[in-house]
């Protein structure tokens, strides 16, 4: 009886195994990172998006970063950053910046980062704005 619950609670993992595998190739996920990851991984050619209004950009945004205000059609708006390409999103506070993430990661986009402490942690870092 033992062996028979054994090898049932095996073939049920190793179907776990297989399907949990199967059903992410090809898919991209959003990781989080915090403000230094960003700078290692804009040094290394990260785009970096700021999906803040111009106004609010008006005020000082991150060195680099482009500005592409969140929006439905935001996926269209950046067709000129190849979806391989990796990219790291922010907004103020790190609420709309998740949403992009969705929004990029919906649009067939592989390599997203969430700079979830956004605006607010980078001034509280004091680290430069232009």
């Amino acid at each position: 009886m033992k062996n028979i619950f054994r090898s049932s609670i095996s073939a049920i993992l190793l179907s776990l195994l297989i399907f949990s595998c199967g059903s992410t190739q090809g898919q991209s996920e959003v990781t989080v990172v915090d403000a230094d990851r960003l700078l290692e991984l804009q040094s290394a050619g990260a785009i970096v998006i700021d999906v803040r209004s111009p106004e609010e950009v008006a005020e000082g945004k991150i060195p680099g970063a482009i500005n592409i205000p969140l929006s439905e059609n935001m996926a269209s708006d950046i067709t000129d950053i190849k979806k391989d390409q990796a990219v790291i999103v922010y907004c103020r506070s790190g609420m709309r910046s998740t949403n992009a993430s969705e929004i990029l990661k919906k649009a067939g986009y592989k390599v997203i980062y969430n700079y979830k402490g956004s605006m607010n942690d980078w001034q509280s870092k004091k680290k430069p704005i232009e």
